[in-house]
Order: structure tokens, then C-alpha cells, then sequence
């Protein structure tokens, strides 16, 4: 049958434990599975307390080992054939969302079925990046999505066999946030697995701040430098749209390291207000590689 499998740092899980819980009363030997990574007390014991009321497995990480050994050791735990992965910060409105995967899982390997946000703007001027990039970039439908399958698929909610997980695990090099989700997609496509893009959308409601946001966004920047490091002749990262038009401009790179310095608090200034320009948060990024590489390959030579 199916094991639905949660990563959790610092979230209250009660909403999604009690929507999952309910889909799986009528599957025999359905199991939810909630991995805490390091979470303060204050999460650990209210997470301990739905994992009780629902029924959930739990378990502890004492200290943050990351989102990719986390998965893993979901998986590890996970005591049937399908296991769905969900992050932590999501709901589901689909009354049969469960079901849906499994229907689908005898025809596909491995499925993503999308990500939602909310209709309306947070009220929160905070939150309005988060939100309006999400509804914006990762709010695409399924047919969309299969046109680039493996390209388009995102950790936050996906089905996969155990079989198939097992052959290409999320890469445990990885323990801070950013495109661990990438390569993992990367390597089920060099291995030979496509992903099925189906309407089986997760809202994600647990929007982070601005300042939160742009900080995870350059942890992700780090990521990719990282990636590049363990990938060097692999085709990777050219999979990734600000990877390529970063080698395009190759000239360009000591203007832009300066841009990152000249223009940083101005574009942040944008990006927190209720007008966001995402053509901006673009620039952002790309600056913001540049700066980093450069660090980083003066780093790589001492």
C-alpha cells in the first residue's frame, strides 16, 4: 500500500497530519510517517501530540541533518512499496488526494502532482514575495508541466515507487536548503525515469517572510556552487535557466559582482514591498552567483 511521508523543522503539523490521516482510514496497512529534524521543543512536542491523536509514526532527528538525509531516512523507515512525500507546510483540499496517486501509481514510477497557492494575497506585506513568486513560477498546470517533466518537478509533493527511490536517493552532500529537489530529478532522468505531471495540486500555505525568502534564495545560490563542485562534468546544471545565462555572461562577471554590491538593498527594497518586480529578483540571483563563485573559487584556492 502507500506510506505518506513528512519532513518537518519547525512547523506545526496537526493540519496536514489530521487531512492525511482521514484519506487513509479505509487503505489497509497505509501508514503516515512525520520525520522532525531538529526542531525547537516547542514543535517537537506539539508534533508529538497530532502524531498521537492521529495515528502517525514519529520520528526524531536530535540535531538538523537536512530536507535530503531527512527524505532518506523517511524512505528507510517507510514500510510499504509507494511512498508519497509531502513538506510540511502544505494542506490538501482534494478529498481524494491519496487516492488519485495510487490510481496513477500502476501506470508511472514516479509522480508530481503541482503545488497551489491561494487565490488571495496574504495580508501580510511580508509574505507578498513569497506568495506572488509562487503563484507566478510554481503554480503551473500539469500540461505545462510535462512538457519540461523532469525539468518542472519539485519535492514538496510527489508519489515514487521505493524501488525507484532507492536507485537514486536525494544526494546527502546537500544538508542546506536549495536544488537538492534539481539534482534529485536530474539523476532519476539520467537513470532512465521520467516524471508524470498530474492535477493533484498541494497548497502551500507556509509562506516565509521577505527577508526569510531572500536568505533561503541565496542558501540555494550556495547549493548550486556546491552542486557544480560534486558535478563538474556532468550536464546538470544546465538544466537550470540562471546557470546558463550566468556562463552566457562570462565577460560580464566582474560588472555583476559589482551589482550585487551596488544595487543589493535596492532590489531588496522591491522585492519586500507590495509591488515586487520579478524581473528584478531575477537580476538578483544572478548577481548574487557571481558573487558567490567568486568567493568561493578564492576560497577553493587557499
Amino acid at each position: 500500500m502507500v506510506s505518506v511521508l513528512i519532513p518537518v523543522f519547525n512547523y506545526d503539523i496537526g493540519l496536514l497530519a489530521e487531512q492525511i490521516s482521514v484519506q487513509l482510514v479505509a487503505l489497509k496497512g497505509a501508514e503516515i510517517i512525520i520525520c522532525d529534524d531538529g526542531s525547537d521543543m516547542k514543535f517537537r512536542t506539539q508534533n508529538r501530540l497530532h502524531s498521537e491523536k492521529f495515528g502517525v509514526k514519529y520520528v526524531q532527528n536530535e540535531i538538523n541533518i537536512g530536507r535530503s538525509s531527512t527524505r532518506n531516512r523517511l524512505a528507510d523507515e517507510a514500510c510499504n512499496d509507494i511512498l508519497i512525500f509531502l513538506d510540511s507546510d502544505i494542506c490538501v483540499q482534494n478529498r481524494n488526494f491519496v487516492v488519485q496517486y495510487l490510481e496513477n501509481s500502476s501506470t508511472a514510477e514516479i509522480i508530481f502532482g503541482g503545488i497551489a497557492y491561494s487565490d488571495a494575497p496574504p495580508d501580510e506585506p511580508e509574505l507578498f514575495l513569497r506568495w506572488f513568486y509562487g503563484k507566478q513560477r510554481e503554480e503551473i498546470a500539469a500540461n505545462e508541466r510535462s512538457k519540461q517533466a523532469n525539468r518542472l518537478f519539485m519535492t514538496g509533493n510527489f508519489c515514487i515507487k521505493k524501488s525507484v527511490f532507492n536507485k537514486v536517493r536525494f544526494n546527502e552532500q546537500l544538508r542546506t536548503y536549495g536544488h537538492e529537489d534539481t539534482l534529485f530529478a536530474y539523476e532519476l532522468a539520467a537513470s532512465g525515469f521520467r516524471v508524470l505531471h498530474i492535477e493533484n495540486p498541494a497548497l502551500h500555505i507556509g509562506l516565509e517572510p521577505c527577508d526569510i525568502f531572500l536568505r533561503k534564495t541565496v542558501a540555494a545560490i550556495d547549493n548550486m556552487l556546491k552542486i557544480n563542485q560534486m558535478q563538474k562534468n556532468s550536464l546538470m546544471l544546465d538544466t537550470i535557466r540562471l546557470w546558463r545565462t550566468y556562463q552566457k555572461l562570462k565577460p560580464l562577471h566582474f560588472a555583476l559582482r559589482l551589482f550585487w554590491r551596488m544595487l543589493k538593498r535596492m532590489i531588496e527594497h522591491n522585492l519586500c514591498s507590495k509591488r515586487p518586480k520579478l524581473v528584478l529578483f531575477d537580476l538578483y540571483k544572478l548577481f548574487a552567483l557571481a558573487y558567490f563563485d567568486k568567493k568561493n573559487r578564492i576560497k577553493t584556492a587557499k
